[in-house]
């Protein structure tokens, strides 16, 4: 986990230099794990993935 934490801190400064106004968003069951210790603002949405699919269905449904 603390790989993958300094990893992820390299990889989010190096877009933030080419990208000033870069928003980060964390997905997934390990996401608050991640948000604690991550010394970068970042916006927590752990079922996005899911709502995302959701709404797809929902919007497949209505057009049949």
């Amino acid at each position: 986990m603390n790989g993958a934490l300094a990893e992820m801190e390299g990889i989010i400064q190096r877009y933030q230099q080419l990208y000033p106004s870069l928003k980060i968003i964390l997905t997934g069951g390990d996401h608050n794990y991640f948000d604690k210790r991550l010394k970068i603002k970042t916006f927590a949405a752990p079922n996005l993935v899911l709502e995302g699919l959701n709404l797809i269905l929902e919007f497949n449904i209505g057009t049949h």
